[in-house]
């Protein structure tokens, strides 16, 4: 055969080599996954994760790449393997950060931060994205949607997962309603608030100033002393805030639970998000809640240079102003990040900026049953505070009301942070 074609012993020969070098990355492929086991979050919540057909090819199959090669070396890695395998493999490692990270700021300064997220998606076809998020995983997916939305939400299969996500979200809620109920006699292991007194006759207890003249923080720590300004708080009394908005549907859907239950709330919107979104800020204010901006874009002011934190802060709050047309003076640090620096220039400014002691993880806690756990335990060991939500999330506004209707039981009041410089605008 050689004889009667004289290249064939070459083709041959080059197609032994090839195959010889695609063993090779198999079996580096094998032997970096055995270093870097993937522990998906449905394990975390009790489920069979063999059930997950994309994660067990992923296992079996998928070099763990590190987000730090550069996009050439990404490109080579994929031809060898599912676009959409390699893709979920590579968001692992930010699913499993978020998850072991105890706060926001934590997250994002962790080697696999949601900073990462849009540079590894950029390298991907719009196909593979749709096929990787077509898992039905929606703890992995509710961790990583805002970013996802903002960013590819023009994808036809993004609508389409959110909405799944949605229904997975209304299967957990019912869930969690059903519990509840079955937990006042016994009959269901789940976490109750401590009553800290008899129900109040009015849940809104109306209220409370605060110095925006001279900036004085709000359940800040301070920097120098340690000291912290909690606006003279009792226990059973707290200030319900939401950051990051304002969202197409989602902040309204928690607007109208507020106004369910007739009580007020302070909002944080990006300067980016307000923009889009005008009339919904315009709404919540005009019902009587505060809006607070929290920069432009949410990047982590203290990585910042002076000129350009200052300028994210000043164009996040004119951006607000605009939208809502009155200037609340309030102001809350992305991730809770913040320095010295920056607080001097608000105070320049007379801005307060608010912190909180009462951290719901709604953007860690995709699954409601899991969110209620989380926010009820934090409310029993704080007893009083500022409680950080985030308007963005389906979890946030289904889980919301279950929230409000324990804190009510329980005896607790809610009080709005008010400026003293605050005039509400009239509808």
């Amino acid at each position: 055969m050689f004889k009667r074609f004289p290249n064939a012993s070459i083709y041959f020969l080059i197609f032994v080599v090839f195959s010889f070098e695609i063993s090779l990355a198999q079996q580096a492929v094998e032997q970096q996954l055995t270093k870097t086991p993937y522990i998906p979050l449905s394990q975390e919540y009790g489920q069979n994760a063999a059930k997950n057909e994309l994660h067990a090819k992923t296992q079996s199959k998928i070099l763990q790449k590190d987000i730090s090669n550069s996009a050439s070396e990404q490109k080579q890695l994929i031809l060898l393997l599912d676009d959409h395998l390699a893709l979920l493999q590579s968001l692992r490692p930010i699913i499993n950060s978020a998850k072991q990270s105890s706060t926001l700021n934590e997250w994002i300064n962790n080697e696999y931060s949601p900073l990462s997220i849009n540079s590894i998606l950029q390298i991907y076809t719009e196909s593979s994205i749709c096929k990787a998020f077509a898992s039905k995983y929606y703890e992995e997916y509710g961790v990583l949607e805002p970013y996802i939305d903002e960013n590819f939400k023009r994808f036809d299969c993004m609508q389409k997962q959110n909405k799944n996500f949605i229904k997975w979200n209304h299967v957990n809620l019912k869930q969690l309603e059903s519990n509840r109920k079955r937990a006042v006699y016994g009959q269901a292991r789940l976490t109750r608030l401590v009553p800290v007194g008899s129900q109040r006759q009015t849940f809104f207890l109306g209220e409370k100033s605060v110095d925006v003249i001279n900036g004085v923080p709000v359940y800040s720590r301070n920097l120098m002393d340690g000291s912290i300004s909690d606006l003279g708080l009792k226990t059973g009394e707290i200030i319900l805030t939401f950051d990051d908005g304002p969202h197409p549907t989602r902040s309204s859907a928690i607007l109208k639970t507020l106004n369910q239950f007739e009580i007020k709330a302070v909002f944080f919107s990006l300067g980016k998000s307000i923009l889009q979104n005008p009339k919904i800020a315009q709404e919540i204010v005009q019902s009587g809640n505060i809006y607070g901006s929290h920069s432009q874009t949410h990047a982590n002011l203290i990585r910042l240079s002076k000129e350009a934190a200052q300028k994210e802060i000043a164009e996040g709050h004119r951006n607000m102003v605009s939208a809502v047309g009155v200037d609340s003076q309030f102001f809350r640090f992305p991730y809770g990040s913040f320095n010295n620096s920056l607080v001097q220039y608000l105070q320049q400014h007379s801005v307060s900026h608010f912190f909180w002691n009462i951290d719901s993880l709604d953007w860690k806690y995709a699954n409601v049953g899991v969110l209620y756990e989380n926010i009820i335990q934090e409310i029993n060991r704080e007893k009083k505070g500022v409680l950080l939500f985030h308007d963005i999330h389906e979890q946030t506004a289904s889980v919301l009301p279950a929230i409000l209707q324990e804190l009510q039981a329980a005896g607790y009041g809610i009080y709005l942070a008010v400026p003293n410089s605050w005039q509400i605008p009239k509808p």
